[in-house]
């Protein structure tokens, strides 16, 4: 229901609690071509080993929007929940992300994450992007006329149809039957 109807207000940037490859600095950078709106609030969540954390932060202060840098947040499903799209990594919170049916433009930062992120991209539930350039087209794309509640409104929809919620109760179902 946050979402609805579907708008771009909050931003959050999650690209791996370490982001060995600083992919976030070039998320911000890529974020400088863009015709944010005046409106938008930022957020980047990032683990407090990240070795590129005070860059970072440094680059958030000379954003032409506000951004907040937040380290080792202890409940990433509220950030997710307040947040109208995300900018992430195609890993493990990925899940939580269709979860929450929280729309998403996704970069492999793993080679183990690829096969996740072309499936999810196939279901209309996240958009690919591999390099800064496609980012910006793809932000672009989002931010012409009448696209915003379009486009955020197909991810958050098939987003959620990945996924129940209910990982854990099925994970036991399938264990009980395994043993009964």
């Amino acid at each position: 229901s946050r979402r609805n109807p579907p708008q771009l207000k909050e931003l959050l940037i999650t690209l791996g609690g370490v982001d060995q490859d600083n992919y976030t600095e070039q998320v911000l950078n890529a974020l400088r071509h863009c015709p944010l709106p005046s409106d938008l609030h930022i957020t980047v969540v990032m683990g407090a080993h990240a070795p590129w954390l005070e860059k970072i932060k440094a680059t958030a202060l000379s954003m032409p929007c506000p951004i907040q840098v937040l380290v080792n947040v202890p409940h990433m499903a509220r950030w997710m929940t307040v947040s109208d799209l995300c900018i992430g990594a195609s890993g493990g919170t990925t899940w939580e992300r269709c979860s929450l049916g929280l729309p998403s433009f996704v970069i492999a930062t793993a080679d183990n994450q690829q096969a996740g992120a072309l499936a999810l991209e196939k279901l209309g539930a996240a958009r690919i992007f591999k390099s800064a350039s496609e980012l910006i087209e793809l932000i672009k794309k989002l931010l012409s006329p009448n696209e915003p509640a379009t486009l955020l409104k197909q991810l958050s929809m098939a987003a959620a149809q990945v996924t129940t919620g209910n990982g854990t109760a099925l994970v036991i179902d399938q264990m009980r039957g395994l043993h009964a």
